[in-house]
């Protein structure tokens, strides 16, 4: 199955369709930029008026009633692959402080109790791409474990980013067989050997749950409070618009048997050495990070040298600011899914 928005238009009403809409602000088929034919699908969400669910998504058909009465056409067990494109405008403004779902492989639970909580999702934090995985006991009966990681560092405005998803339901942490694989590139066709950026083997999903389906789209749900719209309002925030091209959903694998996880440990990197001079006192450090599962976490530190003030020490790129004269030694760790920890 797939679509590029040439001659279907999705509608609420149409569940025969293989898409529908969903959220208070419905998609909208655009021919504004396309990444094939001349049409996208426009997903937006403006931050005023207060709606009760600020969402602006396209759904399959996998789920088509209510708790009680789901028809999930996945299922647990089973493979699924699934592709799809955004494109972020050049006014696009990547500066909102909270983040907020991009796709969510939605779980189906027929008591309702994680319905609203994907066992898999990729979401936009400030201005990177990020993945969540979230398994174990669901959200009314405990708490369970989140794995996440970037796919994106830094968002580039004004072209198409293109991911495939591979992903096998399994939400048994002894014995199962759980995956997600992420194909990701900037601008170009995906490359199955060359365009691998996750290969995650373990559990993923919810125990008792079915499903489960697709959903692409942002969807704020921290926006549901007032203080967090404020937050936003602060910084400057008045939308959240991307397009949405080139969707196709198979059965089965997408690159194949699935790869044997590699569990080969992370390699951080915090640059070359960089000399500034008086006056200018700030400085940016540009840390990068290898990894054949995916990177969960960056961290900084200094480890030496006169007083500073640093920002974002929990990205890969660092700010250092209010420098002094004097030599200064910061350190990079970074965390890949499996714990494993490498620093620079």
């Amino acid at each position: 199955m797939s679509e590029g928005f040439e001659s279907h238009v999705p509608r609420n009403s149409n569940a025969s369709a293989p898409f529908r809409l969903t959220g208070s602000n419905d998609a909208t088929v655009s021919t504004k930029y396309a990444r094939s034919g001349s049409r996208s699908l426009k997903s937006e969400i403006p931050l005023s008026p207060a709606v009760p669910s600020p969402r602006s998504e396209i759904q399959h058909k996998g789920w088509t009633g209510s708790p009680g009465f789901v028809q999930p056409e996945h299922k647990f067990f089973t493979t699924r692959s699934f592709g799809f494109s955004f494109y972020f405008p050049n006014d696009f403004q990547d500066f909102d402080p909270l983040d907020e779902s991009l796709m969510q492989w939605k779980n189906v639970s027929t008591d309702a109790c994680s319905i609203g909580f994907p066992g898999f999702s990729i979401r936009m934090k400030q201005d990177y791409i990020i993945y969540n995985i979230k398994y174990g006991a669901a959200a009314c009966y405990g708490q369970p474990v989140t794995k996440t990681g970037r796919i994106v560092n830094k968002v580039k405005k004004g072209v198409w980013h293109n991911f495939v998803v591979e992903i096998h339901n399994d939400y048994r942490e002894k014995g199962g067989n759980g995956y997600v694989k992420i194909w990701y590139n900037e601008g170009g066709t995906i490359s199955k050997g060359r365009d691998l950026v996750l290969n995650y083997h373990g559990p993923i999903g919810y125990v008792g749950d079915e499903g489960p389906f697709l959903k692409l789209g942002f969807y704020k749900s921290l926006w549901t409070k007032s203080e967090n719209r404020d937050l936003s309002r602060e910084a400057g925030v008045t939308k959240r618009e991307v397009y949405i091209d080139d969707i196709f959903i198979i059965e089965g694998s997408y690159g194949g048997t699935p790869n044997p996880p590699k569990n080969d440990p992370p390699v951080a990197s915090a640059g070359k050495d960089i000399t500034i001079t008086l006056p200018t006192n700030s400085v940016t450090i540009d840390g990068k990070a290898t990894s054949s599962v995916g990177i969960e976490s960056y961290a900084w530190e200094k480890v030496s040298g006169p007083n500073s003030t640093i920002r974002k020490k929990n990205q890969a790129q660092l700010i250092a600011e209010d420098l002094e004269e004097g030599t200064y030694t910061f350190r990079l760790t970074v965390t890949d899914v499996n714990g494993e920890k490498d620093t620079d």
